[in-house]
């Protein structure tokens, strides 16, 4: 689970899944104020996040490391952002609009949809946004009764 904080200390963090204090990891604290949006790549294990006061749109891999600014140019109000193939799409609140880039080089972009009122979120329903993996079972629940598999 990762998570943004535009709280005293900005910082973009992440968590495994059952709460395991011991798996929060602070990945982003350093050039960052404002940031709103965060998407997981995982077919190549990066996120993409967007800073409305930086006005920038960066990215690292899953563990904070090897950060690139992909766009800080033209970047108003970007508040939710997402990833598909070869694209990031970002919502605009300054333009009321939906816009796109190339993910690694910020190239190629472009309005995919403007004059809207306040979008607020942005998604891509594809099963390449959500690869299949593997069900752990609980081990403690497994010893109580049956383990069952789905």
């Amino acid at each position: 689970m990762f998570w943004t904080d535009w709280g005293e200390t900005p910082k973009i963090e992440k968590c495994g899944m059952n709460g395991d204090t011991n798996t929060r990891q602070v990945l982003i604290s350093t050039n960052i104020l404002w940031p709103n949006a965060l998407a997981v790549d995982y077919t190549i294990d990066r996120i993409w996040w967007a800073d409305a006061k930086l006005h920038t749109i960066e990215s690292s891999d899953l563990d904070g490391k090897n950060r690139r600014i992909i766009l800080s140019e033209n970047i108003n109000h970007p508040f939710a952002l997402t990833v598909f193939q070869s694209f990031i799409y970002w919502t605009d609140w300054h333009h009321n609009a939906i816009n796109k880039a190339n993910k690694f080089t910020g190239e190629e972009r472009s309005v995919v949809m403007e004059n809207l009122f306040s979008p607020m979120d942005i998604h891509v329903h594809h099963r390449q946004r959500q690869p299949t993996g593997t069900v752990f079972y609980n081990a403690f629940k497994c010893k109580m009764k049956e383990c069952v598999s789905f």
